[in-house]
């Protein structure tokens, strides 16, 4: 439960910074399938006592980080916005590996 919170929280900052998406969060922290399927309406009330953790991590990680990301943008854009460059191209190989590998599990035949 806790290590849900905090993929929550995860995915909630990355949903205030600018360039970088909750759901490549989901992708690197490898929970976007499992939210996807657990969000699906046919799911969705067995799943609860998963997602409200991970609903509860975004609304804490949006409402802890926004002030300090609007400070640090305000006293610190140089650096901010290098940070934040940093987090997108720094997840962008995170991605690639994971694309093709999950294509190799696609593709193998049974």
């Amino acid at each position: 439960m806790i290590k849900n919170i905090l993929k929550g929280m995860v995915i909630g900052i990355a949903n205030i910074i600018p360039g970088v998406s909750g759901g490549t969060m989901a992708v690197i922290l490898g929970v976007y399938a499992q939210l996807l399927e657990a969000m699906g309406l046919k799911n969705l009330r067995k799943n609860i006592p998963f997602l409200i953790p991970f609903g509860l991590g975004c609304v804490g990680g949006i409402l802890a980080f926004s002030r300090a990301i609007e400070f640090l943008l305000g006293n610190y854009p140089m650096a901010t916005n290098f940070a934040f460059i940093g987090l997108i191209v720094g997840g962008v190989p995170v991605l690639v590996k994971k694309a093709t590998r999950d294509r190799r599990v696609q593709t193998t035949p049974n």
